[in-house]
């Protein structure tokens, strides 16, 4: 149970990348080391070394599916953090051209 101040609706990964490692240490990321690709995702790409331990028995199912779930979530935390900064940077430069305009009128009024 979490107790969360005023105004916060919910607690999220946000962008915690190094999480995962910390979350998931020696299994999934020591067995992907062994995959045939350095990007695999470990879902159908052949040669997937955490797949295999899944069908061998050594690694349980549940353990990859929420290390994919999480893996989704800050992918998905971190597209939505660079949206924002997309957003902030797009009103940045409206107010500098306002800005801007509202300099050459003052000038071209004189």
């Amino acid at each position: 149970m979490i107790d969360n101040p005023p105004g916060i609706r919910e607690v999220g990964i946000g962008t915690a990348s190094a999480g995962i490692a910390e979350t998931f240490p020696p299994e999934i990321l020591e067995l992907a080391e062994g995959c045939r690709f350095s990007d695999c995702r470990h879902e159908e790409e052949p040669g997937c070394a955490v797949r295999a331990a899944v069908a061998a028995g050594t690694l349980p199912a549940a353990r990859l599916e929420s290390f994919q779930r999480l893996v989704q979530e800050l992918a998905f935390e971190e597209e939505k953090a660079e949206i924002g900064l997309v957003r902030l940077e797009k009103k940045r430069w409206k107010a500098i051209g306002k800005i801007q305009r509202d300099i050459g009128k003052t000038k071209g009024g004189r």
